[in-house]
């Protein structure tokens, strides 16, 4: 799980450092899926209640690896919370 956020923050910065340049760009740059760059790139916006669980290793039960990169998660933060079951 820290390994997928880590991912996904570097992905962020890849991304935000590469003005102008297309994610096909950047995926054939990098020599990754552009899809899998994509997924990435919107996990980077995980609400830090979230981050903060996973860090901890105590995210809720259906917040897996899996489901992160399969979901398309809201980029409101309450509503990602909804999601994997967390209420405020």
């Amino acid at each position: 799980m820290i390994q997928l956020l880590s991912d996904a923050f570097e992905a962020r910065r890849m991304i935000l450092a590469s003005p102008g340049q297309s994610l096909n760009q950047i995926a054939a740059r990098e020599t990754c899926c552009r899809t899998r760059l994509a997924k990435l790139l919107r996990l980077s916006w995980l609400s830090p209640r979230l981050v903060e669980l996973a860090v901890a290793g105590t995210q809720p039960k259906g917040m897996t690896k899996k489901n992160l990169l399969g979901t398309d998660l809201p980029l409101d933060w309450s509503e990602q919370e909804r999601v994997f079951g967390l209420e405020h």
